[in-house]
C-alpha cells in the first residue's frame, strides 16, 4: 500500500480510494469489533446461516446481508 506524504499536492481520486479499499481488504485489516458487531444483525445472521449450512438463496447477492458482508470483507464475490 502506497501512503502519500504530507507535503504531497498528488489529487486523491475516488480509484485511489478504491484501490486503498481493496487492499485493505486483501491484507484483512477489517478490524474484528465492527464484524462481531456486524454478526447481531439479522441480515448478516441470515446470509451466515446461509453460508454455514449450505442453503440456496437465489436473491443472496441482492441482500443487505451480502453486501455488509462484502464491505467488511468477510467474503469474495
Amino acid at each position: 500500500m502506497r501512503i502519500l506524504d504530507a507535503k504531497s499536492t498528488e489529487t486523491v481520486t475516488v480509484e485511489h480510494i478504491r484501490e486503498a479499499r481493496e487492499q485493505m481488504i486483501l491484507a484483512r485489516e477489517t478490524h474484528l469489533d465492527a464484524l462481531a458487531y456486524r454478526m447481531e444483525d439479522p441480515a448478516v445472521r441470515k446470509l451466515m446461516q446461509i453460508f454455514f449450512t449450505g442453503d440456496m438463496d437465489l436473491n443472496l447477492a441482492d441482500s443487505e446481508g451480502f453486501r455488509l458482508c462484502r464491505d467488511l470483507g468477510a467474503g469474495r464475490y
